[in-house]
């Protein structure tokens, strides 16, 4: 099944793969929670596909299966180790040694590198000479939500593939085909999940939906939870430091969504006017939130980040 709503350009990407005429380097872009990992997936098994299908991977053969389950030789999938900021120069140098090997079974070698804009500046410099020399039917993937994460040395080497939200209708529909939540329950996770399918998954399968008064009320500056306590409550639940992060990421998410609004309701109501006061106090919630993410980026616990952005926000709020 092809990734929702991604039209035209995305189809000849998976042709190209198809037919093996893929460019070598491919930077998948896109917001959180759009899918940019399930194309890079899509892409690898386009490439590695046995079937006669022409247009994508039929998803049904050994190789498809084995693409969708992380199990094929032929596939190297690098992210941040359990226990490093970054993706290390030596993460690099060791797929770097296996794409110099022949490939076990399919027709290709991939790496998918996620998320890109993690690497190291080091292991981006080593990334490079694969980028201009990448050998016979050896294909890097990038995926980030931060292109700009990325030198402009591996940017300009790779292709951009943009991975878009989908519209409300089309979201609304993908949750209810799927059965995802409860129906009462999917305009607001829609409204803040600003078309990540993902996102709005998330939130409808948890209690962060629940808990979104509380954010709202921290934002209106009258919260009757302590900021210790309300990061404590969102990450019930989070069974590793790796999961705890992602909730984290979540919350910040679903802040930046709820601020998104309260910027345009006051963009409007002052009929394009510029209220420096309303638009300065939420200029400072934002650029919290976007210190919480470099908090995150730089290993400091989920807890310790939300309670110190929390913290701020309330200051701000009051």
């Amino acid at each position: 099944m092809m990734l929702l709503g991604q039209g035209a350009p995305y189809e000849r990407v998976l042709r190209q793969a198809r037919s093996l005429q893929l460019h070598h380097g491919i930077r998948i872009e896109g917001p959180r929670g759009v899918g940019k990992s399930t194309a890079a997936l899509e892409i690898a098994a386009a490439l590695l596909c046995t079937s006669a299908d022409t247009a994508q991977a039929c998803g049904a053969c050994e190789a498809c299966a084995r693409v969708a389950s992380g199990a094929h030789p032929d596939v190297h999938h690098v992210g941040v180790a359990e226990d490093r900021q970054d993706i290390s120069v030596e993460q690099v140098r060791a797929v770097q040694a296996a794409l110099e090997r022949h490939a076990f079974e399919g027709r290709a070698r991939v790496v998918v590198f996620d998320p890109a804009d993690r690497l190291s500046e080091q292991g981006q410099n080593a990334l490079l000479k694969t980028l201009e020399e990448p050998g016979d039917h050896a294909f890097l993937v990038l995926v980030t939500a931060r292109p700009a994460g990325l030198l402009d040395t591996v940017r300009s080497r790779t292709i951009g593939v943009r991975v878009r939200p989908l519209a409300a209708e089309a979201l609304t529909a993908a949750l209810s085909d799927q059965g995802v939540g409860a129906a009462e329950n999917r305009p607001a996770a829609i409204s803040l999940a600003r078309g990540s399918f993902g996102v709005a998954q998330q939130l409808l399968e948890g209690d962060l939906l629940q808990l979104h008064q509380q954010i709202v009320a921290l934002l209106d500056g009258r919260a009757d939870m302590s900021a210790v306590s309300l990061a404590r409550q969102l990450l019930v639940g989070a069974e590793s430091r790796k999961h705890a992060e992602a909730r984290a990421r979540l919350v910040l998410w679903a802040v930046r969504s709820e601020l998104s609004q309260r910027w345009q309701a006051l963009a409007s109501s002052h009929e394009g006017t510029y209220c420096a006061a309303g638009f300065a106090s939420w200029a400072d919630v934002a650029d919290t939130l976007l210190e919480a993410e470099a908090d995150l980026d730089q290993r400091i616990g989920a807890e310790q980040a939300l309670c110190t952005a929390f913290l701020r926000i309330g200051e701000r709020s009051a």
